[in-house]
């Protein structure tokens, strides 16, 4: 099984040659870009590279196939923590996020985060977004993996903050829940705000802000853990709205013990992945559409329940 991640030659990159552009962009050594050229298995615009040296241009599409062993490794004492970039260009870029990485630093992360390898990769995003979190327009929880967005540029950034906050950036997610989910589809409204008995937890509240999830039924398994595939969207993203609004409506997602949700042997984090992004790009408009495929974990998972329905 293989990753081929795609990047646009930015113009800052415009006149280097392939091994080194390819090498700052994956986060890889130099030696590894390398090989991976003699392999046949980096391509510009869809031609194979065949010497190392080639000078890149700016937009133009580079592509490398990665065995899942070699995906996105970073060099040692370069970045902080691995990053699987879907895609990057001056102004944005797109992660596939893994479970358990922490996005930006706070008070129990100062190091290791996503934000700070990202500062690595692309030093210029030192100023860009809030202090210490280089970027970030929004944020996947800890436990949550799959697609986020990051702004590489003030502009980039401001405008996906905007264009989330108007909600014009179509978040999905799926998400496995219990007990079986009787309409095929719906939509959960229910304010949110910071639980008063656990102020680390979110809860319904009608003194919260609205928040607004829709959700639609992609499959159901009956037998020994009744449970529910979800697909949902994201109308509204206020912290944690997915595993709250699921929890309120007596379907917490499995495997989430802090909104009530079943625990199984084999899943240590809430099974909930963003599988797909849409939008329009902030500064070309051009339409945008990302997908991921579930993570391994969540993949055995759906599939030892499917065996037991």
């Amino acid at each position: 099984m293989s990753s081929s991640p795609s990047f646009v030659v930015p113009n800052s990159l415009e006149g280097v040659r392939v091994d080194r552009c390819l090498s700052m962009l994956l986060g890889l050594p130099r030696a590894a870009v390398t090989r991976l050229v003699v392999d046949g298995a980096v391509f510009l615009d869809g031609l194979v590279v065949d010497k190392p040296s080639i000078r890149v241009e700016a937009g133009q599409k580079l592509t490398a196939e990665l065995p899942d062993e070699k995906s996105i490794v970073p060099e040692s004492g370069g970045l902080s923590t691995k990053v699987d970039l879907v895609y990057f260009d001056e102004d944005i870029a797109v992660i596939n996020k893994r479970a358990g990485q922490v996005v930006h630093p706070g008070s129990n992360n100062s190091s290791g985060t996503m934000a700070q390898s990202l500062l690595a990769m692309f030093p210029r995003i030192e100023g860009v977004g809030a202090p210490g979190r280089f970027g970030v327009v929004h944020r996947l929880d800890k436990g949550t993996s799959g697609l986020m967005l990051f702004g590489l540029s003030v502009r980039g950034f401001e405008a996906l903050s905007k264009m989330i906050k108007e909600h014009e950036v179509q978040r999905t997610y799926l998400a496995l829940v219990s007990g079986l989910v009787e309409f095929d589809e719906g939509i959960i409204d229910a304010p949110i705000a910071r639980s008063i008995r656990e102020p680390l937890k979110m809860a319904v509240s009608r003194s919260g802000r609205s928040a607004v999830t829709h959700y639609k039924v992609e499959r159901r398994f009956d037998g020994p853990i009744p449970s529910t595939l979800l697909r949902l969207t994201l109308q509204t993203g206020r912290t944690h709205q997915i595993r709250v609004h699921l929890s309120a409506v007596g379907h917490p997602v499995i495997g989430d013990s802090s909104y009530k949700g079943k625990a199984m042997e084999n899943l240590k984090r809430p099974y909930l992945h963003s599988c797909q992004l849409e939008f329009l790009h902030p500064v070309t408009n051009v339409e945008m559409k990302f997908e991921a495929n579930l993570p391994k974990d969540l993949d055995l998972i759906l599939a030892e329940i499917d065996g037991l329905s």
